[in-house]
C-alpha cells in the first residue's frame, strides 16, 4: 500500500472519529436542550393534582381571562386552594358566551369583533401540536366530546405549507395533532371546561393595580362593572391580560413611578411596528359542495382538515395565503401582507391578490379550483380585517426589583407576528412552565424566588421567538424598528443563516420536519443548527457552486 494510500485512510479514519465524536456530542447536548427549551419532558407532568394539606395557601388571582388566562386557571387548580378569574367582559359568562356561533358572526358582509383587546377572535388559533398536546393532558376525560360539540374534532397534522410556492416536505407524525376551530369556539370551551373545577371561579371586572411592594404582592386590585374598587387577597398573581400587558404599568406603579427602580424597570419593554395585516373571507358551505370539491381535488377538503400555507420568500414579496377548514363546515381563505394595502370584497379581489404574489412556483392548481367552485355556486363570504398590533416583548427575566409572587404570561410578556399563528402555542408552553415550577414548590407558600426563577425559565424557552421573527420582519422596508436599531443590521446574522437553511429545508424532509417541529415547541430550536443540518447546508453550497459555476 502507498504512502499516499496510507495517509489518505488515516486522515478518513480520523474525519469519520471526528464526525462519530461530533454527532455523540451533539445527541447529548440536545437531549439537555429538550429539557431547557421545549416542554416536552414537562408534559406528562401536567394535570397532576396535589392533596388538600399539600395545597398552597391562599388564591391564585389571574388578571384577564383569555385563553392563557383560563389555561393558567386550569393549572393553578391543581397547587392553590382557590383560584380567581378577573374578567372586564361579563357578556363571556352568557349564553352567547359559552356557547358561541361563528354562523351568528357572518350575517354581514363584515364581521364584526364583540372580544376588546383580541382582534383574532375568529381566526384558527388550535392548528399548532403545541395545543391538543397541552389540553389532552389538561382536560383527558373531556376534551373531545367538548370539541365535537363546537363542530371540530382532534385530527392528525396535515398541513401543507409551502415557501415561495415550493412545498416543504415535512415528514407527518401521527402523534401530533391539530384542531380546525376558531379562537372564539376554542376559548368558550376551554371557559366552560374550567369553570366546572370545584375551587375555580371568574369574577367580572377589571384589574387595576396590585397592593403590596417590590417583594410580594399581597392583593390584586379591582374595579367592578359597577365602577366599585375591592381588593382581592392574593397568593400569586397571574398577568394574562393580553395586549394591555397590564402588569407592565402596575409594577411601575408598585415601585413608585418616578424612582430609579422603577425607570430600569421600564427599559425592559421593547417594541416595533412591522405593519402587519391580513383578510380572512368565511364561506360556509355544504357536505354535497364538501363533496364536489373533494372530486376536483382539493387536499383535505372533504374529512375538513384543509390546511394549506403559502408563506413569502421575504426578500421578494411579502404576500402570504392560507386555506383553513373551520367548524359548522366553513371555509377560510386568509389573504396577508406587509403594509397592506389591498381591499378584499369578493372572490375577484382574492384573485387578484393571488395573481400578484411573486413566486418561485405558481399556485398550485387546486387554489384556482377552489374559487372556481365557490364562485359557480355563488357562495357569500363575510370578511375580517386585521391591522396586527405592534409587536411587544417586555424582558422581565431581564427586569430586577420584581415581587416574588408576579408572574406574567401569553401576550402580555410577548406579542409577535401573528402569520404563523404562534401566539396562542407560546402561550400554552407558558403554562407548561409555571405547572413545572408549581410542582418544584414544596411548601404551602410561593417561595421568594418564584418569580425571578418563572421569567428565566420562560425566556429559555420562548424568548428566542423574538429575535427570530423580529429578524423575519425587519427584512421589509417599511418596518420600523425598535428605537435605537439599525433595522438592517439588527438579526442580519440570523437572517442570512435562514437563507441557507430554508433551500435545504425544501428538499430534506428531515430537515423540513425539524423547522415546523420547532416552530411547536417539541423539539428545541437548536436543532436547526445540529451538525448534520450545518453539513446538509455546506452540502447543498458545494452542490449549487458546481451547478453554477462548472456546468
Amino acid at each position: 500500500m502507498s504512502l499516499s494510500t496510507n495517509l489518505l485512510y488515516s486522515y478518513g479514519w480520523k474525519l469519520l472519529a471526528f464526525y462519530l465524536v461530533l454527532k455523540g456530542f451533539s445527541t447529548f447536548v440536545q437531549r439537555r436542550f429538550i429539557n431547557s427549551l421545549t416542554i416536552m419532558n414537562d408534559l406528562p407532568k401536567l394535570g397532576l393534582s396535589r392533596d388538600g394539606d399539600k395545597r398552597i395557601r391562599g388564591t391564585a388571582v389571574i388578571c384577564g381571562g383569555s385563553l392563557s388566562g383560563l389555561l393558567a386557571a386550569r393549572v393553578c387548580s391543581d397547587h392553590f386552594e382557590h383560584v380567581v378569574i378577573v374578567e372586564p367582559e361579563e357578556w363571556l359568562l352568557s349564553e352567547d358566551g359559552l356557547n358561541p356561533n361563528i354562523e351568528n358572526a357572518m350575517n354581514g358582509k363584515t364581521i364584526n369583533n364583540p372580544r376588546a383587546r383580541i382582534p383574532q377572535w375568529y381566526v384558527n388559533q388550535g392548528y399548532h401540536p403545541t395545543i391538543p398536546l397541552v389540553l389532552s393532558r389538561l382536560f383527558p376525560k373531556e376534551l373531545e366530546k367538548e370539541i365535537s360539540l363546537a363542530g371540530s374534532k382532534i385530527t392528525p397534522v396535515e398541513f401543507i405549507v409551502h415557501l415561495a410556492g415550493r412545498k416543504l416536505p415535512w415528514i407527518q407524525d401521527i402523534t401530533k395533532k391539530t384542531i380546525h376551530i376558531t379562537r372564539s369556539s376554542l376559548e368558550a370551551m376551554i371557559r366552560r371546561l374550567v369553570l366546572r373545577i370545584r375551587n375555580v371561579k371568574q369574577l367580572s371586572g377589571r384589574a387595576v393595580g396590585l397592593v403590596g411592594d417590590r417583594g410580594r404582592i399581597t392583593g390584586v386590585k379591582r374595579r367592578t362593572v359597577d365602577g366599585v374598587e375591592d381588593v382581592l387577597s392574593a397568593s400569586l398573581v397571574v398577568d394574562s391580560t393580553g395586549l394591555a400587558t397590564a402588569g407592565y404599568y402596575w409594577l411601575q406603579d408598585l415601585l413608585g413611578s418616578k424612582t430609579d427602580a422603577s425607570k430600569r424597570f421600564a427599559s425592559v419593554k421593547q417594541t416595533f411596528n412591522n405593519k402587519f395585516a391580513y383578510v380572512t373571507c368565511y364561506f360556509q358551505v355544504s357536505d354535497a359542495l364538501l363533496e364536489e370539491m373533494d372530486k376536483a381535488g382539493i387536499p383535505n377538503i372533504k374529512s375538513r382538515t384543509l390546511g394549506t400555507l403559502f408563506l413569502p420568500n421575504l426578500h421578494i414579496d411579502t404576500r402570504a395565503l392560507y386555506h383553513w377548514s373551520y367548524e359548522k363546515n366553513i371555509i377560510a381563505i386568509t389573504c396577508s401582507e406587509y403594509d397592506m394595502q389591498e381591499d378584499i370584497n369578493d372572490i375577484g379581489d382574492i384573485r387578484h391578490f393571488c395573481d400578484n404574489m411573486v413566486m418561485e412556483v405558481p399556485l398550485p392548481k387546486y387554489h384556482y379550483t377552489l374559487l372556481d367552485i365557490l364562485q359557480r355556486h355563488n357562495i357569500p363570504f363575510s370578511k375580517y380585517d386585521i391591522r396586527t398590533p405592534h409587536p411587544v416583548y417586555i424582558q422581565y427575566a431581564k427586569a430586577k426589583d420584581l415581587p416574588s409572587n408576579f408572574i406574567a404570561i401569553g401576550d402580555a410578556v410577548m406579542q409577535v407576528n401573528a402569520y404563523k399563528g404562534q401566539g396562542i402555542a407560546k402561550a400554552s408552553t407558558d403554562v407548561v412552565t409555571l405547572n413545572k415550577l408549581l410542582l418544584k414548590t414544596k411548601s404551602n407558600w410561593i417561595p421568594g424566588n418564584f418569580g425571578k426563577t418563572f421569567f428565566k425559565l420562560q425566556a429559555s424557552i420562548t424568548g428566542s421567538l423574538w429575535d427570530s421573527y423580529k429578524s423575519e420582519d425587519y427584512t421589509i422596508a417599511t418596518t420600523v424598528p425598535v428605537a435605537g436599531e439599525d433595522r438592517l443590521k439588527e438579526g442580519a446574522g440570523l437572517r442570512k443563516y435562514m437563507d441557507h437553511l430554508y433551500p435545504v429545508a425544501l428538499e430534506d424532509p428531515e430537515v423540513a420536519s425539524t423547522l415546523l417541529h420547532v416552530m411547536s415547541w417539541t423539539q428545541p430550536a437548536t436543532d436547526l443548527f445540529a451538525p448534520g443540518v450545518l453539513l446538509k447546508i455546506l452540502r447543498h453550497k458545494i452542490r449549487t457552486f458546481f451547478q453554477i459555476y462548472l456546468i
